[in-house]
């Protein structure tokens, strides 16, 4: 397995971060049936109160770096299910994006297409291939 980019870690921390801010958001209510520690309510009840910007700011980093040592995803569903936020789908589209790129580039290819290959069994490789044969050839952003 590669080694993430400095600029994909950078991405998911900012998409953390959005998460920390649409928690900061919910209600009383709300906070009490987030599937999470009760150190992560507290933190986001520690930001709803301050009122301060740059204390928020800080709090809110601070929540985004425990956030990070977490697994959000039950996070993500949750706000998705309940709040019908776009977070989730926001990153499974630039995870998307990201394979799809490595594909196009031509020394990542057969490693990016083995890695669809165990994700999306369902999807046909040769079309892939044939797509971003073209894609290298015409520079034509259709095929990509």
């Amino acid at each position: 397995m590669q080694d993430i980019s400095k600029t994909r870690k950078k991405k998911e921390a900012k998409s953390i971060e959005k998460l920390a801010g649409e928690l900061a958001a919910l209600s009383a209510n709300e906070l009490s049936k987030l599937p999470c520690d009760e150190i992560i309510v507290a933190e986001i009840k520690k930001l709803q109160a301050l009122k301060q910007f740059s204390a928020r700011r800080r709090q809110l980093k601070f929540l985004s770096k425990l956030l990070r040592n977490l697994e959000a995803t039950p996070l993500f569903d949750h706000l998705e299910k309940n709040k019908k936020s776009h977070l989730k789908q926001d990153i499974l589209f630039h995870q998307l994006e990201h394979l799809r790129n490595r594909i196009l580039n031509e020394e990542n290819e057969e490693e990016a297409l083995e890695e669809v290959k165990e994700k999306y069994p369902e999807l046909y490789l040769q079309r892939l291939k044939d797509l971003a044969h073209k894609y290298r050839w015409t520079r034509n952003k259709k095929y990509s």
